[in-house]
């Protein structure tokens, strides 16, 4: 034990030996170790100092934003809701507070901007007539005419299009006549609503009605000539048939050569909307027994048709059990889609309202209702199909000091039609074909 202690206090004694030995001096630390201890020490009180301030800084500037948003709403007529939104009420994203608070002017019986479920074993059928074409600009008897798109009508099918996309509608199939007007608004509406997948039904029967020798004529101009009443009475009434096409007439050889009417055993030469109606009726009964048989819970549950003025007339009068003198006064604008749930049982609309009268439910985008409603104006204006207030063009992105824009079927180009031409031409065409009646003795 005592070797044991002796020893230990050996090794003791040589340790405090080293250690008075040491030079100090060796182990200070240099410059550039000062720099990096410095430098890590600043780095460590940024980061610790950072932890409280970053959310204090986040803070601090939300309620400037909001701040700043609520002092903005105060200064324009925003709902209340939308204030309440901008001062940090967290209800509601900002989009559906605006569309739910908002006070529209087609807020009436037969307008919705949410729709409604579909019934049991029925089909909604979304109806919507083409979108402006230059004839309808001109104001010229349009028919069975082969005629572009302008621009505007081409803004109105996309306007349409994005309600679909608003809606978030998928559609089976997409039914459309021979005519360009339809199948481009088509389109149009088609890819504006992220569906251009959709397919396209083909039929003749969808076409407008034929107008006869009236077709190319100025509406105007052929009133002046033939008298108001005469030509209101061909335009409006229900059997009354306009005069007939001749092989004179401009567009007859263009019409009646068209290949794509090839297969049709004659091509008419005028028609009463009675006329119209029954091939209207006939390919419409076709397409509701095609939905019936083929018909599936899970599968698409929307139908669209693009049509025109007329044949949607025709079917609504079909549809809603008008009377002939109750059509006269109905009027369908351009591009703005309506629908009817249609028992595939039955085939009659369902709907709460009365027969007699117009039940469809048309389909408003509240970011649109504007020029929605200045058409839905026009319309009842049966010498007023086109829109010519120059504040709503100028929102629909058409200037009427420039030539009209249209678009040809093929490739959606533009070319310009000068609408001074169509009506000149239209004028050339009233006085060859619509004797004047104002001259002659009673």
């Amino acid at each position: 034990m005592r070797g044991t202690s002796s020893n230990t206090s050996l090794h003791v004694h040589e340790m405090e030996t080293m250690v008075e030995n040491v030079n100090y001096e060796t182990y200070a630390p240099t410059s550039n170790d000062l720099c990096i201890f410095h430098l890590y020490y600043l780095l460590l009180r940024i980061a610790v100092a950072m932890i409280p301030i970053r959310p204090c800084w986040m803070f601090r500037s939300r309620i400037w934003h909001c701040s700043v948003a609520s002092n903005m709403a105060d200064r324009t007529e925003y709902p209340k809701a939308l204030k309440s939104f901008h001062r940090g009420s967290k209800r509601r994203p900002f989009h559906r507070t605006c569309i739910a608070e908002s006070k529209s002017p087609l807020d009436a019986s037969n307008t919705v901007s949410r729709l409604p479920p579909i019934p049991d074993n029925c089909h909604r059928f979304v109806l919507m007539r083409h979108g402006e074409s230059a004839f309808n600009n001109a104001n010229i008897f349009t028919g069975w005419c082969d005629v572009a798109l302008t621009q505007r009508g081409v803004v109105e099918a996309v306007e349409a299009g994005e309600v679909f996309l608003s809606q978030s509608l998928h559609f089976r199939k997409c039914y459309v006549s021979l005519l360009s007007r339809s199948i481009v608004t088509a389109h149009r509406a088609l890819d504006a609503g992220g569906i251009a997948y959709t397919p396209l039904d083909y039929d003749y029967r969808w076409n407008e009605r034929h107008y006869g020798a009236l077709q190319g004529l100025s509406k105007e101009q052929t009133a002046i000539r033939m008298g108001r009443d005469i030509v209101m009475k061909w335009r409006r009434s229900y059997s009354d048939r306009p005069p007939l096409m001749t092989e004179q007439h401009p567009h007859f050889q263009t019409i009646n050569k068209d290949p794509r009417y090839r297969y049709l055993m004659h091509v008419p030469r005028g028609e009463s909307l009675e006329d119209c109606q029954k091939r209207v009726v006939e390919v419409w009964k076709e397409t509701i027994q095609e939905i019936k048989q083929n018909f599936e819970p899970l599968d698409f549950n929307y139908s669209l048709l693009v049509a025109h003025a007329n044949t949607l007339r025709a079917l609504v009068m079909h549809l809603d059990i008008i009377d002939p003198e109750g059509i006269e006064s109905l009027n369908i604008p351009t591009a703005i889609p309506f629908y009817y749930d249609i028992d595939l049982n039955t085939g009659q609309v369902v709907s709460s309202k009365p027969q007699g009268m117009f039940r469809g439910i048309f389909i408003t985008d509240e970011r649109k209702q504007r020029s929605f409603l200045e058409r839905r104006r026009a319309a009842n204006d049966p010498w007023m199909w086109a829109l010519h207030d120059d504040q709503v063009a100028t929102s629909m992105l058409s200037d009427r000091e420039q030539p009209v824009q249209a678009y040809s079927e093929d490739d959606g180009a533009a070319e310009e039609l000068r609408v001074p031409e169509l009506e000149e031409e239209a004028r050339k065409n009233t006085e060859l074909f619509a004797p004047d009646q104002s001259t002659r003795d009673p």
